[in-house]
């Protein structure tokens, strides 16, 4: 949908079957969303790799940064958001500051075209090596957990990024190369650390015009060899033939970039609310939609708006006594349902014949012809099957309703009914 004025065309005019903006800000209110790692996406992909095979689950992570543009927003709640937030690896000096870049973290499978978000974090700058690291680490973590296989892991060559590998142990020199580490999940498997080819190429480009350019050599031969020992051992113990090496760049990541930027209208630089806004809105994406030819279904967004985290999240409030923030969960929590779904509805010949009691008492008490003709009609003008109850009860003095009247009463039991459905009564 390229803007909203289509979105209520197509609504309006029937084209297609669409929630209207109220049950799709109950969605969005719903969907817990921020910086860091989704448990909601995560627990989303488990269920989508459940049907996948061995083949298909293996992949990489690729992580990169965009320039946002600085922005403090308030909440309707009071709170601040535009500021740096890398999760609980957040420096203390850093939490007040405000961001100005955005990382995202991504699974690229080896096969298939879906790409999957895990994760995505604000920053000032770019991120320190010491605490990319521990995010790529827990990146990892959760992308095994959740039933994927995380082989390698690509980045750009930045500074950082090649700071980033000094952390993790990778090292190239012309006598000897390290493209790998032992696997954090597990044994017999390496993770492998691979730089974006197009940078490197552009890398070598500029490193020709100023004449250095030790680290895009390092980047290269790290990047070869990994590539060389990747493809063995995905033939040797995976099974494959052969080994795209389109699948080792960033390129996905760039174009998601692309559509962030155009997301808000043309702006090379989002602020953190459009910037994490896009971001949630992408990473279901690939979790719900609908293969593009075949007669099968996408998945489920029920997941995502399920309130077990809100209820963990409130019991652990209140053991801790945070009466404060305990009841700020419980505001942002007490949304009507989707849709007005009544749990229990009463029979319709029950409530056309307790309405006739309804009607004697408030008819019967003035002399008003027209709202006789209007109200009631006699037993052979009553709807059959709606007066089957009453005409089995009625010895002579029973009230039959008219349809218009039946309709009003239809109207306010089924606004009663879905009340009580959803509110319990107190003593």
């Amino acid at each position: 949908m390229k803007s909203p004025r289509l979105y209520e065309h197509v609504q309006r005019e029937g084209i297609l079957m669409l929630p209207s903006r109220s049950c799709l800000k109950v969605y969005m209110h719903r969907y817990k969303s921020g910086f860091g790692f989704n448990s909601a996406i995560l627990a989303g992909i488990a269920r989508k790799t459940k049907s996948m095979d061995q083949f298909k689950r293996h992949g990489s992570l690729i992580v990169d940064e965009m320039k946002l543009s600085e922005c403090l927003n308030v909440g309707a709640g009071g709170k601040v958001s535009g500021l740096v937030d890398l999760g609980k690896f957040t420096p203390e000096s850093d939490k007040h500051v405000p961001c100005d870049h955005g990382l995202v973290i991504m699974f690229q499978p080896v096969a298939g075209s879906w790409h999957q978000i895990l994760g995505v974090f604000a920053s000032r700058g770019n991120v320190k090596a010491a605490f990319l690291s521990k995010i790529l680490l827990e990146a990892v973590l959760a992308a095994e957990k959740a039933g994927l296989k995380v082989d390698y892991i690509t980045a750009d060559g930045a500074s950082w990024n090649r700071s980033m590998w000094h952390f993790f142990g990778i090292s190239a020199s012309p006598a000897s190369i390290k493209p790998c580490v032992l696997h954090p999940v597990e044994k017999g498997r390496s993770l492998f650390f691979i730089s974006d080819f197009s940078h490197l190429v552009k890398c070598i480009r500029n490193g020709l015009l100023s004449g250095t350019y030790a680290s895009t050599a390092e980047g290269l031969r790290v990047s070869l060899q990994a590539t060389l020992d990747l493809l063995k051992y995905r033939h040797d113990k995976c099974g494959f033939t052969y080994l795209l090496t389109y699948r080792l760049s960033q390129d996905c990541l760039e174009k998601l970039f692309g559509i962030i930027r155009q997301f808000s209208g043309c702006n090379d630089h989002p602020t953190a609310a459009q910037f994490l806004l896009t971001v949630n809105c992408l990473s279901f994406y690939d979790l719900v939609k609908a293969p593009p030819s075949g007669n099968c279904e996408g998945g489920e967004l029920t997941f995502l708006l399920s309130s077990e985290d809100a209820a963990r999240e409130l019991d652990t409030l209140l053991d801790n006594g945070k009466i404060d923030e305990a009841s700020d969960v419980l505001k942002k929590s007490a949304t009507l349902p989707d849709h007005d779904y009544p749990e229990k509805m009463s029979d319709s010949r029950l409530v056309y014949y307790m309405a006739g009691y309804v009607t004697r008492k408030t008819v019967l008490k003035n002399a008003c012809k027209d709202c006789f003709d209007e109200f009631l009609v006699s037993a052979d003008q009553a709807d059959e099957q709606l007066a089957t109850f009453t005409k089995f009860c009625d010895n002579g003095g029973l009230l039959y309703l008219s349809e218009k009247l039946f309709s009003f009463v239809v109207a306010l039991e089924a606004t009663f009914s879905i009340w009580f459905s959803y509110n319990d009564l107190q003593e």
